[in-house]
């Protein structure tokens, strides 16, 4: 594996719309030491090819946008853990943060993430955030939720994991290369991965 920036986003979405909003997070980043790996299970956009270039014209550093990786198990629920291994396998960074769809990041981001990892550069370390309510979305487009305005936005409280939580966060790549990445049997229940990150972290 070739290390190539600090950070890898990893975003994962199968789901329509909220491009933009991935665009808009990363699109003016004031540090530009990442990559934004996309794993897109929204069924046609990758073929499409229409948010792959969006993003490029936005200005986003794309290292890689694609759909997940055939499944270890075909038969498994969720696809969670095997979306998350197809980023890990295409990020470059010596850290992966892991960011889900109809997420909307500050500009200061990669700077923050930055300054964390400094503070505990070995360790699992979660985000935190706001949960707003929006309008409902315009259609089902490939690129635009809400037709390009976010307007209607109204907060309901600060969002803080009680000890950790897989939907945003960070690791360091070398933690999955001594894990051999997510055992995908967690895929058969939703929150197998969430157990499996807690007792590989305490392993390690």
């Amino acid at each position: 594996r070739e290390l190539r920036v600090m950070l890898s986003f990893v975003y994962l979405s199968n789901r329509p719309g909220s491009i933009d909003l991935l665009a808009k997070s990363f699109g003016e980043q004031s540090h530009q030491d990442y990559e934004l790996v996309v794993v897109d299970g929204w069924p046609g956009r990758v073929e499409r090819d229409k948010a792959r270039k969006y993003l490029l014209e936005c200005g986003v550093k794309l290292g890689w946008y694609g759909p997940p990786k055939p499944r270890t198990f075909p038969q498994s629920v969720t696809g969670f853990a095997n979306a998350m291994n197809t980023g890990i396998i295409h990020a470059k960074g010596h850290w992966v943060v892991f960011v889900h769809d109809f997420t909307l990041l500050p500009p200061t981001v990669v700077r923050d993430w930055g300054n964390s990892i400094g503070e505990y550069p070995n360790a699992l370390i979660h985000g935190v955030g706001f949960e707003y309510s929006t309008p409902p979305p315009i259609g089902q487009d490939d690129v635009l939720t809400w037709g390009g305005r976010y307007v209607g936005w109204q907060f309901i409280r600060n969002w803080t994991p009680e000890l950790f939580e897989v939907g945003y966060f960070c690791a360091p790549i070398s933690f999955f290369t001594k894990c051999n990445g997510i055992d995908e049997r967690a895929d058969f229940c939703s929150e197998w991965t969430y157990h499996w990150f807690l007792h590989q972290a305490k392993q390690q």
